[in-house]
């Protein structure tokens, strides 16, 4: 069974290997909303944000106390 941080992992190792590698992929990244993914980094990108919260972003889910800033 895969854990929820393999399999964020092999999708941010998956789309980050073809991102590098398309230039209309490069171009979305640099240009959101005016510029689209090809369909295979399509798929990727959405299989990356399907994946869930990235491991290293553990402050996301903590829960916020009013006047209390987190940084």
């Amino acid at each position: 069974m895969t854990t929820p941080v393999n399999a964020w992992e092999a999708a941010d190792k998956a789309y980050l290997a073809h991102h590098f590698a398309c230039p209309e992929c490069c171009a979305a990244g640099f240009l959101p909303g005016r510029q689209e993914r090809c369909p295979a980094g399509q798929t990727l990108w959405t299989q990356y944000l399907n994946a869930g919260t990235p491991p290293h972003f553990t402050w996301i889910n903590q829960p916020r106390v009013r006047g209390k800033n987190p940084f």
